[in-house]
Order: structure tokens, then sequence, then C-alpha cells
């Protein structure tokens, strides 16, 4: 018997079954909830510092829009203009720079908090060069830029970018030319210094960002890291950064970092943030222990329920294979459900068990009828080994009648008694549930020669039957009681003469055995009880109670025994004969020709 394997009973396969179907997609469930909520409040912090970063721009425009203001007061004081154009005389110049210039240039600077420094630079010799005038060999830029600064239209205001390493804050220097009066000629450039606190305080602002912790600042110029004070190995490289779009956060889910990036045209700056996705905060909501203790809670509760229900079931289940398993198969009893023991009944399990129960009425049953064939099949036994004896008496009695025919010179009563010995013998002699055409034939010729001395000139008879028919299997006594009802309703209500035929013919996978009688036809209504019957449409004790004969539904019932119902046997009325017809399926089993 196959051991009972305790890891694949009903508990642990429900309970696999509770998890991957129910616990396990809950989980995933709700963990990718999560996952996409996270996502959202990255992006959506993401969002909210690049908005920030843009707006923050407004300090360094705001800075470049006070340098403007200021090149412009320039322009609007008369006496930097005589200063620089009209003036020969050094006395003037230095009356009018310690009474009127340099205190109008400390006024503006002092105005503009973001001012550090303020120069006029001249190529004019003759000019007394002191704060805030300088020679234009003075101008720190290189040709390139000092040929851009020449070249460059009066309304333009030139940037340029001083710095002396990384990690060290630049210097921001906003040039411009200018003119006379009349714009004729150019008298001067203007240069301002921005105060390095600007930048300064601007840049800690994302430097010490407490909405991106862990993010690092870095300023790029021309494909160039300009300023930065965290690790060069960190920061994006000055090609990827021209590579990203500008005033954009871009977020790389596969490396887990973000960069922001912030573009001021006028400097050619590009400012940077950038970080990694895991360091930024997650998102603060007090609703979500409480929502996972109210979705983990209720799981588990249903779990232990389920186990509960499922266990009680499993042990009923056990209980009832255990009986089984255990019962002595001589002394089986039906099983008693006892409803105390568990916490509840289920209706498939009880349904289970009646059928059990009523498996085992009816196997009871069985086995007393069984018994009871058992003792009848001795009996019957006994009773057939009796039989034997009587057939040798009955065999030597007809023997002795026939030659006491023979000696009286009356050979058609030995021919006789030679076929009705013949016919005893061989139907005695039949063992088997099944014979041949060739036997059936001969049994009816024995027959018909009985019939022939009784009937004489009234009754022929002929057999027109293939030779490779012989040996087509039939059950015993088939053609025999058809040819006898041939003679009882055809022959004998007759004093015409009849003719019987026996023919046998295959056709495709079919075998065909017809007989014949030209006696007196059956009638149509006759005719339609028995093929009525022969199909199984009708009751046999109906046609007994009418007509008292039931032989070609005995032949119908061992056709389909023998076939396995496929054979059947049916009657026609044709012109002048009825006929009887049985259909079978061929036989391949050869039978040697008799000697007819």
């Amino acid at each position: 018997m196959k051991k009972f394997n305790k890891s694949n009973n009903l508990v642990s396969r429900f309970t696999h079954k509770f998890f991957l179907t129910i616990v396990i997609p809950i989980i995933v469930l709700w963990g990718s909830y999560l996952f996409i909520l996270n996502l959202h409040f990255i992006n959506n912090t993401l969002s909210i510092q690049q908005t920030h970063l843009l707006n923050s721009l407004s300090t360094l425009k705001l800075s470049m829009a006070n340098a403007d203001y200021v090149f412009s007061s320039l322009e609007n004081i008369p006496e930097i203009t005589y200063y620089l154009d009209i003036y020969s005389l050094k006395s003037k110049m230095l009356y009018s720079l310690k009474k009127t210039i340099r205190s109008q240039c400390n006024s503006l600077r002092n105005s503009n908090i973001s001012i550090d420094s303020l120069r006029i630079y001249s190529s004019k010799p003759e000019l007394l060069y002191a704060d805030p005038f300088y020679p234009l060999s003075d101008l720190p830029l290189n040709e390139n830029e000092e040929e851009q600064l020449i070249t460059s239209i009066p309304t333009d205001t030139l940037w340029y970018i001083v710095s002396t390493s990384p990690n060290s804050i630049f210097h921001l220097y906003a040039y411009k030319k200018l003119y006379a009066y009349n714009y004729e000629h150019v008298i001067g450039y203007m240069e301002l210094g921005i105060r390095p606190e600007v930048l300064t305080s601007y840049f800690s602002q994302f430097e010490n960002n407490t909405l991106l912790p862990n993010a690092h600042f870095a300023v790029y110029q021309d494909n160039q890291l300009l300023y930065s004070r965290s690790d060069a190995a960190l920061l994006p490289s000055p090609e990827q950064i021209t590579s990203l779009p500008d005033n954009t956060v871009t977020t790389d889910y596969l490396s887990g970092k973000y960069i922001h990036k912030a573009t001021i045209p006028d400097l050619n700056l590009q400012i940077v943030l950038t970080g990694r996705l895991i360091d930024l905060p997650s998102q603060s909501n007090n609703l979500l222990p409480v929502i996972n203790v109210l979705i983990t809670c209720p799981l588990f509760f249903l779990l232990f329920y389920f186990f509960l229900d499922t266990r009680d079931l499993s042990r009923q289940i056990m209980d009832f294979s255990n009986y089984i398993r255990n019962s002595d198969p001589a002394d089986l009893t039906l099983y008693q459900v006892t409803s105390q023991k568990y916490r509840q009944q289920y209706d498939e399990l009880l349904h289970l068990i009646c059928s059990y129960n009523d498996l085992f009425k009816e196997n009871s049953t069985l086995i007393s009828k069984v018994q009871k064939m058992e003792f009848l099949n001795q009996d019957a036994m006994y009773q057939a080994l009796q039989a034997q004896i009587h057939p040798h008496f009955i065999y030597g009695t007809l023997e002795n009648i026939r030659m006491l025919a023979l000696q009286n010179r009356d050979k058609m009563v030995a021919d006789m008694i030679y076929s009705l010995s013949a016919l005893i013998r061989e139907s005695v002699s039949i063992s088997t549930k099944y014979v041949t055409l060739e036997d059936e034939l001969n049994l009816a010729q024995h027959y018909l020669k009985i019939q022939k001395h009784r009937f004489g000139n009234r009754l022929n008879y002929s057999f027109q039957i293939e030779e490779s028919l012989y040996s087509l299997k039939l059950p015993s006594f088939i053609l025999q009681p058809i040819l006898e009802n041939s003679i009882i309703y055809g022959v004998s209500n007759t004093f015409h003469d009849c003719t019987l035929s026996v023919s046998a013919f295959p056709e495709k996978e079919l075998t065909y055995i017809v007989i014949s009688n030209t006696g007196k036809t059956i009638s149509p209504e006759r005719l339609a009880e028995v093929n009525n019957l022969l199909n199984g449409n009708g009751q046999l004790s109906e046609f007994q109670s009418k007509h008292n004969g039931c032989a070609l539904y005995n032949i119908k019932e061992r056709l389909n025994i023998l076939y396995r119902k496929q054979a059947r046997i049916f009657m026609t009325l044709e012109e002048n004969s009825t006929q009887t017809t049985i259909v079978v399926r061929k036989e391949s089993i050869y039978v040697p020709n008799i000697n007819r």
C-alpha cells in the first residue's frame, strides 16, 4: 500500500495555494503600489527642486540687471564724460575726481550690494589715472576677449568669468563701452565686479540642500568644470552635461541617479545638481503603517481561520481513509459518521461516505449472489455429468430402430431415423458458445431431410453458400429455429408447393445470411411487431403473451453477445416470399470446405 505523504496533505496544499493565490499577490500588489507611489514622490520632489533651481536664477539675473543699471548711471554722470573726453588739465581732472566722480561712484557701489568693484578703462595718454580710472593696458582680458569688447555694439554688456581653481568661488565681471554724448566715439570701457558673496550665498542654498541630501552641486562652462566642492569622480562629465537638454531634470532609474540642469545663456553657465535616487527622502505618511496593519492582520486572520477549517476537513478525510486502509477485506462494515468529533460536517464528504456505504451494501448483495451462483453451478455440473449417460441410450435405441427398418426394406424410415440420430448427436456434441456456418448448414440439412420425408414433394429446399464463408463464426442453433418457423408458419399452413432457400454472401465489410420461404407469407401487422421487437423498441413479455414465441429474439440477443452488438436480424416481406436476414461482419478465420 502506498505510504501517506504528510507534506502533500490537504492542509499543506491549501496553505501553499493560499500563499500563492492570495498572500503573495497582495504583497506584490501592495509592494508595487508603494513602489509606484515612491516613484511619484521622487518625480514630484525632483520637479519641485527643478522649479526652485530655475526660480533661484533670479538672484543672479537681478545682479546682472543691477550691473546694467550701474552702467546706465555711469553713462549719465557728466563729470565722467568731461573727465575722459573734455578735460585736458590734470588739475581740473583731480578736482572733478575728488569733488564729484568718486563720491558718485561710491554711492552707486554702496547702493547696489551685489557690486564689488567699479572701474573705467581709457587709452587717453594725458589722463590722470586714479581710482576709478585705469589705463586700457590694465584691462584683465585676453586678446580675443578684448577684441570682442572693442567690436561690441553700444547696448551690449559682456560678461566674463575669472576662476583660479574649481574648489573656489570664481569672479564675475561685466564690461560695456562708454560713449561720448553724441555717440561719435568711445571714450572708455566700464568694468563692474560682482561680489563673491553673491555667488557664495547663491551656491550655498544648493550645497546645503535639505530637500536633496547628499546632492552634489557643480557649475560648468564651455565643457569644463568651473566650480564644485564635491569630488570630480562623483560628478557627471562635461560631455554628458552638454548632451542633456537645458532647464530640465533627467532621471536614470537604471543607474539610480538624477541630474538637474539650469542654463544662464548670458554667462554660458550650466548649473548642475546631481545625486542618487536612494538618497532622496522617502514619503512621510503616517497612514502607511496603519494601512499595513489593516491589510496584514485580516490576511493572517483569514489564514488562521482557513487553516482551522481545512484542518478539520483533513481530519475527517484522514479518519475515513484510515478506516478503509485498516479494514479487513473479509470483514468490512459500514462507516459510522461521528459528528461530535468535528467542528462541522461537509456535504461533499458525507456524500462520499454515503456512496461508500451504498457500495458496501451492493457489494454484500453481489457476494451473496455469487455464492448462490457457485452453488447452482456445482449443481448444474452434477446434472450435466448425470445427463451424459442418457445420449448413449438414445443413440443405441435409434440405431436399433433404423436396422429394423432396413430389415423390413423400409429405406425411407431408415433415412429419417439416420437424420434424426445425426441431428441429436450433433446438437448434443456442441459445447462452445459459437460454431461455424458449415456446422449450422449440416444441422439444417439433417433437419430439412426429416421435414422432406414429412411433406414430400410439397417441400423443396436449396443452399447457395460461398465457400469462403464456411468458416464464419455464428452462435449455435440460429438457422434451425428460423427454418422451423418457416415450416410451421409457411409450409404447414398451405397446400401449395413451397421452397426454402438458404443463401450467404459477402458485401463490403458485412456478410448477409438470408432464409427465404415461399409458403404462406407473414401479415404486415405481425411483420411490424417482429421487427419492432428485433430493433429493441418492443417488450418481450408483450410479444410472448400475444404469439407465444421468442426464437428470433433469442437469436438476436446471442448475435449481439458474440459480435458485441455489431450484428442484426430482421424480416422482410417480398412479393411471394417471407425473408429473414442476418447481417454480421466478416470473419477472417479459415475453415476447410466440407464434403456436402
